[in-house]
């Protein structure tokens, strides 16, 4: 698709997620194409094309249109839309997820509930709801069992329980970055919240691996290849004896890699071990921003970038 075309359809789909969110939107064709510098014959071929790709739909109300749920979370992803809207819409949504959710658990996950019950455990207001029930039934997280009962399907659990845990391994982090604990226990405490991190994106981990008189913080694996991760905390910069460990580890074994993983950054001479040491052994460097990566789920995209640096360009930058 070519950039101005691309435009055109964001310029739409945003049109249609600020003014009229997801109910049905009825348009002055010559006034709404005029908008966009376009002739009516180009507008149809625009909607023609986003009905295509399962964004818009034809409302049964008549000569209507409507982001369908697709539309939406598209509009979303992209941050196409004003940001403020976006987020209010996504608070709604987990709110309520989150409230019919608990509901489920009290009464058994086959319970169904009429909407406003569930809308009143929380404080959304209502015109942010009555924008998001129609998405959240077309993205298949409730399903409506009569016109105002809803029932949480079993996509929308799984949905709901990944942005808690989500939201809960922010929160642990943001608490220990302001916390009194020792080097030692934080090292610890950051080292539950990688392997949480990689268990809620489907990354392969162990903790607390033992062998032949030694512990490894985190071991986990991609493809046939394993990273034996250590995990610190300090006050001051990690030095090369942490490195001079864990490269030791990580020599005596075939097909691995060694990940160091410092809150407090690195001194000067960690770059140049690891760059010394690399016939021997790989070791990659994270940084606090790194780690931050990391628990947000960006975590063998982050591993196999750096892996990249250091076999094309032999750099161990860190952030």
């Amino acid at each position: 698709m070519a950039d101005a075309e691309r435009e055109l359809h964001e310029k739409l789909l945003t049109e249609l997620y600020n003014s009229h969110g997801y109910q049905p939107s009825f348009f002055d064709y010559g006034e709404f194409a005029e908008k966009l510098g376009l002739k009516k014959e180009g507008l149809d071929r625009v909607f023609s094309d986003l009905k295509y790709e399962g964004l818009v739909e034809a409302s049964a109300l008549g000569r209507a249109v409507q982001l369908t749920a697709k539309g939406a979370l598209f509009v979303e992803q992209h941050g196409l839309a004003d940001s403020a809207l976006i987020a209010e819409n996504r608070e709604a949504r987990i709110e309520f997820l989150g409230n019919l959710a608990d509901m489920c658990a009290e009464d058994g996950p086959e319970a169904f509930y009429h909407w406003e019950t569930v809308a009143n455990r929380g404080t959304t207001n209502r015109a942010a709801l009555d924008r998001n029930l129609l998405l959240m039934s077309g993205a298949d997280v409730i399903d409506f069992v009569s016109m105002q009962t809803v029932q949480l399907t079993r996509h929308g659990l799984s949905y709901i329980t990944r942005v808690r845990e989500e939201r809960s391994i922010k929160s642990e982090f943001e608490t220990l970055k302001g916390g009194a604990l020792t080097p030692q226990a934080r090292g610890h405490a950051l080292e539950v919240l990688m392997e949480r991190a990689c268990n809620l994106h489907g990354v392969d981990v162990e903790r607390n691996v033992k062998a032949d008189n030694e512990e490894n913080d985190l071991i986990i694996q991609y493809d046939t290849h394993h990273f034996i991760v250590s995990c610190k905390w300090e006050k001051k910069p990690v030095g090369m004896p942490a490195v001079t460990d864990l490269f030791y580890r990580v020599s005596i074994r075939p097909h691995s890699y060694g990940i160091i993983a410092s809150m407090s950054g690195f001194a000067g001479t960690v770059e140049v071990g690891a760059r010394e040491s690399m016939g021997q052994a790989i070791m990659l460097l994270f940084g606090p921003t790194d780690i931050e990566r990391w628990l947000e789920g960006e975590i063998l995209d982050a591993v196999l970038q750096k892996l990249d640096h250091v076999a094309k360009r032999k750099q161990f930058r860190w952030n």
